[in-house]
């Protein structure tokens, strides 16, 4: 399984890490907030909506300046050409965390890729659009 993020997108060229950093530390609420709204676009999410605010809220500042900085420095592009066994990938074209482009730019990377993109689905396709994920698994796994 490949989850799109950090390892396979280009640094930000907004403001600096450390910036992002003291907004997490001082505005994490706030951040938690904009991310799940971000996240999940999907007009019946509110369930979903409801388990991040939980999830979030069971870690620190601390802990999400933690998270990011161990991806910082991290770009896996240039491996993904390695993968030789078939690979299905899943994205949401509502994701605004990790837009659609990326997802396709590991699609190309890969030699081996198929692309599944779910025209209504955001940041978290197997929790908001469960039955369309297994379908979609499910017919990968038919086939190869």
């Amino acid at each position: 399984m490949i989850v799109a993020g950090a390892y396979f997108m280009e640094p930000s060229s907004g403001p600096g890490l450390s910036e992002f950093h003291r907004y997490l530390l001082t505005s994490y609420e706030e951040w938690v907030a904009q991310f799940i709204e971000a996240s999940t676009p999907e007009p019946d999410s509110d369930h979903f909506k409801a388990w991040g605010r939980k999830l979030f809220g069971r870690a620190t500042p601390e802990d999400a300046v933690a998270f990011f900085k161990a991806t910082e420095g991290v770009d896996l592009r240039p491996r993904l050409r390695e993968i030789e066994q078939p690979t299905l990938l899943i994205h949401g074209r509502l994701d605004a965390v990790v837009p659609l482009e990326v997802g396709e730019q590991l699609a190309a990377s890969i030699p081996t890729a198929e692309l599944k993109i779910l025209d209504d689905a955001g940041h978290g396709p197997p929790v908001t659009r469960p039955t369309e994920v297994a379908e979609a698994i499910a017919a990968f796994l038919t086939t190869h």
